[in-house]
């Protein structure tokens, strides 16, 4: 008896997997009862066997094999085996079922005696103490695999340039890592948020493809999406947890038995939450009971994956910032500089005569330039500023009529010369608001200089001001060309193509920068051939006192 626990501690202690130790086990066990020992560890103990049998936690006899109800996989053991009678001995470790010994035999099993239980009792308990053990290292040996895992996406990630370099290599190492044949990156799409195989990394070559196809539609897949950003869902087994049809004969069909997944979210522009956006999933072929552990460290390792992600994407939305910045800054000077050259060569050029009258035309072209050129260059500078957070907002009451009436005034003469006509509403006894005056009169002048350069002539624009609730609304409209529809997305972005067509594509950009950094809301109603109206608003907050009367706000 003594020896034999050794053989079998010892087994269980140095052996080097699980199937290699239960075989040493049913072996031993087997020759002292004159059996045929088979240990079973695997799905089956979830779907029948922790049912039946965990449950009462006790040594059980069959002496005729047909009062078990067996699951299909028992059924074809004994089957082939010839098995008319067993005994079950399972294997719990506080209360934690880990693995089921069958003693089988191919004659009505003798009934066990006191003296039989009593023998093998003390084997159960040390084997459980002993396969604890052995799990005990293998998780210690998992964490580490874990540990060693997230270190190198760490390194390797981000190295890679682009998303599909990304999450390919997440998914071969997650595949190899939690031993699964199939791992998918899934994007939801279009305003019906259909799921879409982005990523795909097969390990099993024998399954066919599913990359770059939908995966249904989305009516059929909310069982996939989890109800809060950093939740994870497993299914062990698709037949008996997935309730959708379509969804299951789908899975099914594409040899995904059980899965787990996990979602990325993030925060798009003109949002106020968060969107899961896309799916990490790790798919098996064939039913799994995924432990707590593989469930935690799947989401640290998409998680990390995905933190390296949005580090990269930062990164080269900066490199794109400055490169921008360079190439707009070329661009927009070039031709300012071109016509004050012009005009410097005229003057240079001696044929003019000697009277201030002949050369303050060229001057007064010279003074335009030069002051278009400090707008261009205050503006790029200040969008530099703003993204980089260095911007820093001078608060003081402004008296927002006395701002607007300034503006229009500057305008009054760009108006003209578009034959277009300005008008003004403003609700009286407007209390000042607390505000960075420089920076919302760029706003305002910005807003009235577009409705005059972007219509025909003629155009009619109109600017109300009001308070609402807690809130001044300002609001900037023209009975105007109006906005067409694919362009509408666009016009608050940095540079677009559309809007460069006059002008270097900032103001708007750099209007919402403004507002959003006075805690305002900016947007725009806009229908074709009716003309568009901007929108802005500023919160009514406290003003902090300092020395020179102002409040400084550094973004």
């Amino acid at each position: 008896m003594e020896s034999l626990l050794r053989t079998i501690i010892n087994e269980v202690l140095t052996g080097k997997n699980q199937e290699q130790i239960f075989n040493t086990i049913a072996a031993e066990v087997g020759k002292i009862f004159d059996a045929r020992g088979i240990i079973l560890a695997n799905s089956e103990l979830d779907q029948f066997l922790c049912g039946q049998i965990f449950e009462k936690n006790q040594i059980l006899i069959f002496n005729n094999i047909d009062e078990l109800e067996l699951p299909q996989s028992v059924k074809e053991i004994c089957n082939k085996t010839g098995v008319k009678s067993t005994v079950a001995v399972p294997f719990i470790y506080k209360n934690t079922p880990i693995a089921l010994l069958f003693l089988i035999n191919k004659e009505n099993f003798r009934q066990l005696s006191q003296s039989d239980i009593n023998l093998l009792n003390p084997i159960v308990q040390q084997i459980e103490i002993g396969l604890n053990v052995f799990q005990l290292a293998g998780q210690f040996s998992k964490l580490s695999s874990i540990e060693r895992t997230i270190r190198e996406i760490l390194f390797e990630a981000r190295s890679q340039e682009d998303h599909d370099q990304v999450f390919n290599y997440l998914l071969n190492k997650i595949a190899i890592l939690f031993n699964v044949e199939r791992a998918i990156h899934l994007h939801y799409e279009g305003e019906k948020r259909n799921l879409h195989v982005r990523n795909e990394v097969l390990i099993n070559k024998n399954l066919k493809s599913i990359m770059n196809q939908p995966f249904l539609s989305a009516r059929h897949t909310k069982e996939l999406e989890p109800k809060t950003f950093n939740e994870a869902i497993s299914i062990n087994n698709v037949d008996i947890e997935i309730k959708d049809t379509k969804l299951k004969e789908y899975l099914k069909s594409k040899n995904i038995e059980s899965f787990m997944l996990y979602p990325k979210a993030e925060k798009m522009p003109n949002e106020e939450q968060e969107k899961i956006l896309a799916i990490t999933m790790l798919c098996s072929t064939y039913p799994r009971i995924w432990t707590s552990q593989e469930i935690d460290s799947f989401a640290l390792i998409v998680d990390t994956t995905s933190v390296v992600y949005f580090e990269i994407i930062e990164r080269k939305e900066k490199e794109q910032t400055k490169k921008t910045f360079l190439a707009t800054l070329t661009h927009d000077l070039r031709s300012p500089l071109n016509a004050e050259q012009k005009a410097l060569e005229v003057i240079l050029s001696k044929k003019l005569g000697t009277s201030l009258e002949e050369f303050s035309k060229y001057l007064e072209e010279i003074y335009k330039t030069n002051k278009e050129l400090l707008r261009i260059v205050n503006n790029i500078l200040s969008v530099y500023h703003y993204e980089e957070g260095k911007f820093e907002l001078k608060l003081r009451e402004v008296n927002i009529a006395e701002l607007i009436e300034t503006s229009v005034n500057s305008m009054i003469s760009l108006a003209e010369e578009q034959g277009s006509e300005i008008n003004t509403s403003i609700e009286p006894g407007l209390l000042p608001v607390i505000a960075d005056q420089d920076e919302i009169f760029r706003v305002i002048n910005n807003l009235i200089c577009n409705a005059i350069k972007h219509n025909d002539k003629g155009t009619i624009i109109n600017i109300s001001v009001k308070r609402i609730n807690n809130e001044l609304e300002v609001s900037v409209s023209d009975n105007g060309k109006g906005i067409p529809e694919k362009e509408k997305a666009e016009i608050f972005e940095r540079y677009p193509t559309k809007k460069r067509e006059i002008g270097t594509g900032l103001g708007l950009y750099l209007s919402k920068k403004i507002i959003k950094a006075h805690n305002g809301r900016i947007w725009f109603e806009s229908e074709v051939g009716k003309g568009t109206t901007f929108y802005f608003t500023l919160p009514n907050f406290p003003i902090i006192n300092s020395n020179d009367g102002l409040a400084k706000t550094q973004l």
